[in-house]
């Protein structure tokens, strides 16, 4: 039997910004839904991350989380539609504001 770790929770999120709060270790990203409203992400408990930069203007396709044992932390790969390039994010949690 194959095993898909692709979540397909925030399929079709346009990302137009993002914030660091320093103070709360969380990234914020606002998102417009292509067939629904507007939403907020939040990836809290962040420790690194890598390629933010690519997520803005694009549309999220899935997430794939592990666990990352160096890091002690799960790493968030946010795969983008028409990109190569992944955003990875190591955080405690990502979930819908």
């Amino acid at each position: 039997m194959l095993c898909d770790n692709r979540n397909y929770k925030y399929y079709d999120c346009l990302v137009q910004s993002y914030v660091w709060e320093e103070d709360k270790k969380s990234i914020i990203l606002s998102c417009q839904y292509l067939d629904r409203g507007v939403t907020r992400i939040a990836l809290k408990g962040v420790c690194d991350s890598s390629c933010l930069e690519i997520l803005i203007n694009h549309v999220i396709e899935y997430v794939v989380s592990s666990y990352d044992e160096g890091k002690k932390a799960c790493c968030y790969e946010i795969h983008l539609k028409k990109l190569s390039e992944t955003a990875r994010v190591w955080a405690e949690s990502m979930d819908f504001l």
